[in-house]
């Protein structure tokens, strides 16, 4: 429902059989495993406005995910969020997002992403992926944490404080 504010039941859609679900723009904390095992979801509509707080293994045992589409009021995508969701190949990120946080998209099979200027901080891991094989970075990024991205091609602007930090980083 759109009302809903706090998903804090561990296993609350556990084995649920839908293909897709819609996180609403007001909820302010997803507890551990509360989809996991969802054998059919295949994509997540995430329309949390503001940060929200998540705990890590949100999707566990979700083994068809593979696409995510963040909403266009969307600002933050927290810690965790698709941490370890290995089937996950695909990310809609909208021009408003200003904060990516740690481990967002860790270990999971994007292969590429385009962070949207705005962005100030690629916390650590956020991207941290052997899959990922290209990543645009802007130039309103100013600092990069510990294994921010891994090691994918980086594109963003030669004078940029990214292509600093990627030829320092190799």
């Amino acid at each position: 429902p759109s009302t809903m504010r706090y998903m804090t039941y561990k296993g609350a859609f556990d084995g649920c059989g839908a293909k897709q679900i819609t996180i609403p723009e007001n909820v302010e904390i997803i507890s551990s495993e509360t989809f996991r095992n969802m054998k059919r979801l295949e994509t997540v509509n995430y329309n949390v406005i503001g940060k929200a707080q998540c705990e890590a293994n949100i999707f566990k045992g979700c083994k068809r995910l593979t696409h995510v589409r963040f909403g266009m009021r969307v600002t933050a995508i927290p810690n965790e969020l698709f941490s370890n969701v290995a089937s996950l190949k695909t990310a809609t990120i909208q021009k408003e997002v200003r904060y990516i946080g740690e481990t967002a998209f860790y270990k999971t099979q994007l292969k590429e992403a385009e962070i949207p200027e705005g962005v100030k901080i690629l916390k650590k891991g956020s991207f941290y992926s052997a899959s990922m094989k290209s990543i645009v970075i802007p130039n309103s990024v100013e600092k990069f944490e510990k294994d921010c991205v891994g090691k994918p091609m980086v594109k963003c602007k030669e004078d940029s404080k990214a292509m600093k930090w990627a030829k320092r980083n190799g």
